[in-house]
């Protein structure tokens, strides 16, 4: 019984492989291709989860969560600010915090990029045709991963301006206008955040000497 049902699943798979396969070479649709190598690659995910996570665990916890990781992740994002608005580290906090999650978690890039190298490396010396095929696509599946946490940060890096709203206040010496948020840039300066309807801020830098 339990042999049918592996025969069965191996049936399942080298169909999926083949649709996959024909979906590049035949159609040579490469955004369907895409999407199908995740597909399959979530469906073995979800099969041998247990084994996977096992795997991934100490990669989350040395490379995202761990003391290391987070203390150079918070150097970058304190740079990452200090260098694109000026604004001295002594006035960031909490747009700090999120941004040093946003950064260890692309630190997630370089051990998935080097477990995609070694699906490729199997699949290269793995003699079945089809199975080869299972394990690029695994490896195609880490490489689109990667884009995607690429392309993540990216997108934030261009919206990041809005998390200093989260240190930015109503009541301060910075002397905002009324309904607006600020932020002190430095001693003599300050952003003001000016809002024009939901999530709709405008940002303006001013002069505000420190008393």
């Amino acid at each position: 019984m339990e042999n049918n049902q592996e025969t069965k699943q191996t049936w399942l798979e080298n169909i999926a492989i083949i649709l996959i396969l024909g979906s590049f070479f035949l159609i040579q649709n490469f955004e369907l291709f895409s999407i199908l190598c995740v597909l399959f690659s979530s469906w073995q995910l979800w099969k041998h989860r247990k084994t996977v996570i096992k795997k991934f665990q100490w990669k989350w916890q040395f490379f995202v969560t761990s003391a290391v990781a987070l203390f150079l992740a918070k150097i970058f994002a304190i740079h990452h600010f200090n260098g694109k608005y000026a604004i001295y580290p002594e006035y960031l906090n909490h747009s700090v915090t999120v941004w040093t999650i946003i950064t260890a978690s692309t630190f997630l890039i370089l051990p998935i990029l080097w477990d995609s190298l070694k699906f490729f490396e199997v699949a290269r010396k793995e003699q079945a045709v089809l199975k080869s095929f299972k394990y690029a696509i695994y490896g195609i599946t880490l490489i689109i991963a990667c884009g995607v946490l690429s392309m993540g940060y990216f997108v934030a890096s261009q919206h990041d301006k809005w998390l200093l709203i989260l240190d930015a206040y109503s009541y301060s010496d910075c002397n905002p206008v009324q309904g607006s948020l600020a932020i002190r840039k430095d001693n003599q300066t300050c952003y003001q955040f000016i809002s024009h309807g939901v999530m709709q801020w405008e940002m303006d830098e001013y002069p505000s000497p420190k008393p």
